[in-house]
């Protein structure tokens, strides 16, 4: 199935980042997204995708991605929703809640993921979104990488 580089860019990944990913991630491989969007389905194409999504209108948009539905609560994603998440995967994307919601609260929640693999940062072109990265890398003491983009970037961290 071939990419569709329409789908990147605005509020999805941009085609740098996606570019990143396929250089390095190797096909076939399990990605877990929190938020999901058209750049995930591009994804999906490759690789094994699981995303969490509080939208119900995004839940199932695209059907070579598995959705695992979580409503906001609190800011943050419900946790009870998040009990069923891979354990196992080989890339974890941070591109959600949507910046109208917030993600930082991804920082009070870290025992949930598995941080020993690359791990993206998306939107970091964003004074919030960069600030979460920044602290991120200090967190894990690890490398980052910043990829941009003609008008967004994103940290890549664990490279």
């Amino acid at each position: 199935m071939e990419n569709n580089y329409n789908n990147f860019g605005g509020s999805a990944i941009g085609p740098n980042l996606f570019n990143w990913i396929i250089e390095n991630i190797p096909h076939g491989l399990t990605i877990l997204e929190l938020g999901s969007g058209t750049g995930t389905h591009e994804l999906g194409k490759i690789y094994k995708v699981h995303c969490v999504e509080h939208d119900k209108n995004w839940v199932n948009k695209f059907s070579n991605l598995t959705y695992h539905y979580a409503p906001i609560k609190e800011g943050w994603y419900d946790k009870e929703w998040l009990q069923n998440l891979p354990k196992d995967y080989d890339l974890l994307i941070f591109d959600g809640p949507p910046g109208s919601i917030g993600r930082t609260k991804v920082l009070e929640n870290l025992h949930m993921f598995n941080l020993n693999v690359p791990i993206i940062v998306d939107d970091t072109h964003r004074k919030v979104e960069k600030n979460m990265a920044e602290k991120l890398v200090n967190m894990l003491n690890t490398s980052y990488l910043e990829i941009k983009e003609h008008n967004k970037s994103a940290y890549i961290l664990n490279v």
